[in-house]
């Protein structure tokens, strides 16, 4: 039942959840689909944190090469 469950879509997962009544065997069913959706959340939370640092890490390197190109500018200007 759980690799089933793990197969569907996050549209029937939210489908099933909200269609069955919770201590029946349906219901059942719904927890495991609510705790798949809960996994597959957490995954794409991870997985947009790590794409986060990484943009975070090119907009800093980009920021002192702006600052280079700066002080280089100011440098010749005054010279």
């Amino acid at each position: 039942m759980i690799q089933e469950i793990q197969k569907t879509t996050d549209e029937e997962l939210v489908k099933l959840t909200g269609e069955t009544v919770i201590g029946t065997p349906s219901g059942l069913k719904a927890q495991h689909a609510q705790s798949e959706l809960t996994r597959r959340l957490m995954k794409s939370i991870r997985s947009l944190d790590q794409t986060t640092v990484f943009y975070s890490k090119v907009l800093i390197g980009l920021t002192v090469g702006l600052a280079v190109l700066g002080i280089i500018q100011i440098y010749f200007f005054i010279k």
